[in-house]
């Protein structure tokens, strides 16, 4: 039997130079120990293992955001509930919550102290919660929509030009 190369030479699919050409390929690459083909496929391999590297540090990255948003979430819940101050008996307090007229019942004390902006109504779990002013703070910097009412009276600044300045408008009424 002849090899390849002879049968290939014989039925004019190749040269005499294409096939000296393709031994002399062969010979450098025994001698020096390089192979295209496996060149190629160990540049594909760290191709694809570069791709999955970065995928999986997307999906990582995705999940630690996640998981600080929950650990975030978890701290401004427990704020409110460890700090919850006891609301006992009294009226009705109403207040808009997400688009909602909301009621909770509170003691004329604790009115007084929300409208003083000393105390403000959070909400938890679909609970709400009267709980002191720097808790409401430490709330909203983590998550400000759990605070239904905080008034700060720092923002309540009287513009120069206002004509209604000298008419004091209470906000404290019973409705």
């Amino acid at each position: 039997m002849s090899s390849l190369r002879d049968q290939l030479l014989k039925a004019g699919v190749a040269s005499k130079q294409q096939a000296k050409k393709s031994s002399k390929a062969v010979a450098h690459q025994k001698r020096t120990g390089q192979s295209t083909q496996s060149d190629q496929a160990r540049a594909a391999a760290e191709a694809a293992l570069q791709a999955k590297r970065d995928a999986d540090k997307a999906a990582n990255q995705a999940q630690q955001a996640a998981r600080l948003a929950k650990e975030i979430d978890a701290q401004a819940r427990d704020i409110i509930r460890n700090s919850a101050l006891p609301r006992g008996e009294g009226e009705h307090y109403q207040f808009q919550f997400d688009g909602k007229v909301k009621e909770i019942g509170l003691s004329a004390t604790l009115r007084s102290q929300i409208v003083a902006g000393q105390a403000a109504i959070a909400c938890a779990d679909e609970q709400f919660f009267v709980i002191p002013a720097k808790a409401a703070e430490k709330v909203a910097e983590r998550r400000a929509e759990l605070i239904a009412i905080h008034f700060d009276k720092a923002s309540d600044a009287v513009d120069e030009d206002d004509p209604y300045a000298d008419y004091q408008i209470p906000d404290d009424l019973m409705w």
